[in-house]
Parts: structure tokens; sequence; C-alpha cells
């Protein structure tokens, strides 16, 4: 990784990640996003887990994601 890459914002990086076929990775970034209440980056990384999680075949997870999006009240990723 380049130093531009590891200061990049975890929301990136899950996102580089994904695209790139590291499910397993962006969706361990994305899952600490989404389990931490205080981060404002909450409803967006819980949608971005609940899109890995789908690829990936856990659609159960991934619906347990969405629903925790949902949760946030976010008015774009609710």
């Amino acid at each position: 990784m380049t130093s531009s890459e590891l200061d990049a914002p975890p929301l990136d990086t899950a996102r580089r990640l994904a695209e790139g076929g590291d499910l397993r990775g962006a969706a361990a970034i994305l899952t600490d996003l989404a389990a931490d209440p205080d981060s404002p980056d909450r409803a967006q990384a819980a949608v971005g887990l609940a899109v890995v999680l789908d690829e990936s075949g856990d659609t159960d997870a991934a619906r347990a994601a969405a629903r925790t999006a949902l949760a946030t009240g976010h008015p774009e990723y609710a």
C-alpha cells in the first residue's frame, strides 16, 4: 500500500477493496464502522456491508446490515 492509501478514509479503503474483489477485507472494515453507533459513516457503512455480504452469498447477514442502515434514520442511506 502507498502512504496515500494508508491515509484514505476507511469507507474509501473498503470500497477499493470490494471493487478489487477483496470482499472479506471490505466487510471487515465496514463491519467495524457499522458497529460504531457514534460513527458519522455508520449508515453508509451498513449499506456497503449489506452489498458486500450479499455479493458474498450471506443473505441473512446482508439483511441484518440493511436493517442497521435503516435503523440509523439517515436521510440518504436509510
